[in-house]
């Protein structure tokens, strides 16, 4: 990047133009085992096509319904939904991490849960008169092991995540 070190600019000419901005609304939710909630804004501005970091400035203007035709809405949703999803997933980042972190622990237990019994399988029981086969044991190892994958899959599908981005509401200015 070059960059002007020690550079004077002075401004020719001014004009002022009419810039239109829209302020989105999304609600957000992320559900798997528990759910997030947010209702996230972005403001795009409708000539460059890109989030302005606005903050409140519509709490310092009064609002009023307009009769004129403003710019299609369409023009920025999908700028303004592809940013609230990044937004999203970065305010979400602590409830994601505790799901991912209830995720491990009960693959963990399940893991020992399973590791016990084939443990159990594979020690002979003192009490009956007749020892099992090799293969009867191979046989019970390879289910135990089955069985701990199904349960694996079915904890993936328990905590599994559907997300939904909802835009509520729209601003022009």
């Amino acid at each position: 990047a070059f960059g002007w070190h020690n550079a004077r600019a002075k401004v020719q000419q001014g004009a002022v133009t009419e810039v239109a901005y829209h302020m989105w609304w999304f609600h957000v939710v992320l559900r798997s085992e528990d759910a997030w909630e947010s209702l996230i804004r972005v403001t795009i501005n409708c000539e460059l096509g890109l989030p302005c970091p606005l903050g409140d400035v519509l709490d310092a203007i009064d609002l009023v319904p307009s009769t004129r035709a403003g710019l299609a809405p369409e023009a920025t949703l999908d700028t303004a939904s592809r940013w609230v999803e990044s937004e999203a997933l970065r305010q979400a980042q602590p409830f994601l991490q505790r799901v991912d972190q209830r995720l491990d622990r009960d693959r963990n237990r399940l893991r020992e849960y399973y590791r016990a019994l084939g443990r159990e399988v594979a020690t002979p029981n003192r009490r009956t008169k007749v020892a099992p086969s090799e293969d009867d044991i191979a046989a019970q190892q390879r289910a135990i092991k089955l069985e701990l994958q199904h349960k694996l899959a079915e904890l993936d599908e328990r905590y599994a995540f559907d997300a939904f981005l909802v835009p509520v509401a729209l601003a022009e200015f």
